[in-house]
């Protein structure tokens, strides 16, 4: 009771910070806390525009015995098992790269990788469209002048999911750079100077001083890129509509179909449900392993 009375007062002490933070609570509570109590609640039924019944757990069911969710849920995880390693090592390389040049060539550099977050993801899938494409594309037109044959980027089940994960890359990569840059900013110089001084090399440096200070924005970085990765079905949708044969199809993607072409709306929502399942389980277990071990806060 002394706990309970206690947190009250501590509440009352501080009201006024809960009221500048409640308008962000209220929008969250109305743009994604309720949506997904109410996908919860629908994936319970079989909902169509006309009929709604209770099957309880039904969909679930069937979910785990379709063919399409299990390769979107194979396909998905190929995807955050190839995006995020990839974008996360070579984000930080571009970051470190780019910072020991002078202001105005990092502001440049910033912004030109940066551009591509600003274009969106239809407008990147779209000029990508272009660059695979199978006879008039730019990729295959330099193959052609090294002698090599023709390749069917999107249309081949053994290149699809690499050549639309590097769309993903190109699109998303540059706000990590600016964000490992600012983290970089953040260093205190008298660290390397230390570490100059004590004759570390500059590889010894990056990995034992450099790496160790950016874990929590490295922490940040994959969290989001895990979130994201997961969430992945514009460029799967514009580049692919989820072939050939499901091999690029995702699990947004399949829930998109499932609820907007096939009018499965409880069946969407189960799996909209087990997707959110995993993400939190993911986001959980990346937020735990980096809090292991951590040698600075």
């Amino acid at each position: 009771m002394a706990l309970i009375m206690n947190a009250f007062k501590s509440v009352v002490r501080q009201r006024w910070a809960y009221y500048f933070i409640l308008p962000g609570y209220a929008i969250f509570l109305i743009f994604n806390f309720i949506p997904i109590i109410r996908t919860v609640h629908l994936s319970l039924f079989d909902f169509q525009l006309t009929s709604k019944t209770f099957i309880g757990l039904q969909n679930y069911a069937d979910l785990f015995g379709d063919r399409i969710f299990v390769a979107s849920l194979q396909n998905t995880l190929k995807y955050v098992a190839l995006v995020t390693p990839v974008s996360v090592v070579l984000s930080l390389f571009i970051a470190a790269t780019l910072f020991p040049l002078g202001k105005r060539w990092q502001s440049f550099l910033r912004g030109a990788f940066f551009i591509p977050n600003v274009v969106g993801g239809v407008i990147i899938s779209a000029i990508w469209l272009w660059i695979y494409h199978p006879v008039h594309g730019f990729l295959n037109y330099m193959l052609s002048g090294l002698g090599v044959e023709s390749v069917s980027w999107l249309a081949d089940t053994a290149t699809v999911i690499p050549a639309t994960s590097l769309v993903v890359l190109t699109w998303t990569i540059g706000n990590m750079v600016i964000i490992y840059m600012a983290g970089l900013g953040s260093i205190p110089s008298v660290v390397y100077e230390a570490a100059k001084i004590d004759g570390a090399s500059p590889f010894r440096t990056f990995w034992q001083i450099t790496l160790p200070l950016l874990k929590p924005i490295t922490s940040f970085i994959v969290t989001t890129q895990l979130i994201f990765c997961f969430q992945i079905w514009e460029v799967v949708y514009l580049l692919t509509s989820g072939g050939p044969l499901n091999k690029s199809s995702t699990l947004v993607f399949d829930i998109y179909k499932r609820a907007f072409v096939k009018g499965e709306y409880g069946a969407a929502s189960a799996e909209g449900t087990v997707l959110i399942g995993i993400i939190t389980v993911v986001t959980l277990l990346s937020l735990y392993l980096f809090r292991e071990n951590r040698r600075f806060s």
